[in-house]
């Protein structure tokens, strides 16, 4: 997965007179084709499954402190350690290395989602039923 996400921000490392959303403007009659493969089975496909394994490793790491008998504020707070980890070393990595770079926004998502391991299901598809809502509402809207 790690190799896929980054073909996915390859494109982000290239130069030319005309760079639109990281994809060169002004190349060859291949580089669309390049731009739809990458956006079609890459970008569509590696950063919603590194979310699911993000949002997968979190479950078990929640799971197995519960199988061990710790008591939900000390699972809260190993996952808030691990979020602020996440965020230090995503902005350290985005000051030295590539300001791209996600890892900080893990921890944030982290950090927030920590509260949403214990919600009943229905609450949890009630909240993506309104992220859906919302982000098909500005895909509709007029602009």
């Amino acid at each position: 997965m790690l190799l896929f996400i980054a073909l996915a921000n390859s494109h982000y490392f290239l130069q030319g007179r005309s760079v639109l959303g990281g994809f060169p403007q002004d190349g060859s009659d291949l580089d669309p084709v390049v731009t739809w493969l990458i956006a079609t089975f890459v970008d569509g496909r590696a950063f919603p499954m590194f979310g699911l394994l993000f949002g997968y490793g979190i479950a078990r790491i929640a799971a197995r402190q519960t199988e061990a008998g710790r008591s939900w504020r000390s699972t809260r707070l190993l996952l808030w350690r691990r979020s602020l980890f996440l965020v230090v070393l995503g902005f350290v990595d985005a000051m030295l290395f590539y300001v791209g770079d996600i890892l900080g926004a893990y921890g944030v998502l982290l950090f927030l989602g920590v509260w949403a391991l214990r919600w009943k299901d229905r609450t949890i598809l009630l909240v993506a039923l309104f992220f859906y809502l919302l982000s098909w509402a500005g895909s509709v809207m007029p602009r």
